[in-house]
């Protein structure tokens, strides 16, 4: 896990969830070992923003003890996938674990969804 990303400048680049919002990225930022700063982690996190509300999520995760945390970030990123996903008509007919890609082989980033197949 990370609190803050190191850009190949050096500097120190906000975590996806504040990149979004426009914010600073403080140490300790409850999002930054959840959304990493490159584009998918800000992807992931705005679709959690669109569903749920920054500050909903931020007291949502101030309110899970620590190791449960990466759980529900988990959690809240298919329910956001999955709203975001009938919002637009799509109706995942397969959405379990086999049909969501993890991009990172520790399994720390949000998922994404594949094989759409017969989706109506």
């Amino acid at each position: 896990m990370f609190d803050s990303m190191m850009s190949r400048t050096g500097t120190v680049e906000p975590c996806g969830a504040c990149k979004f919002v426009r914010r600073k990225c403080v140490k300790g930022c409850i999002h930054a070992p959840y959304f990493d700063s490159e584009q998918l982690g800000t992807t992931h996190f705005a679709a959690v923003h669109k569903v749920f509300s920054t500050s909903n999520a931020s007291k949502l995760l101030q309110g899970i003890p620590v190791h449960w945390r990466l759980d529900v970030v988990l959690t809240l990123c298919y329910e956001a996938l999955a709203r975001t996903c009938h919002s637009l008509g799509v109706m995942p007919r397969d959405l379990k674990p086999e049909n969501l890609l993890l991009v990172n082989k520790n399994d720390d980033f949000p998922p994404n969804a594949i094989d759409f197949g017969l989706s109506v």
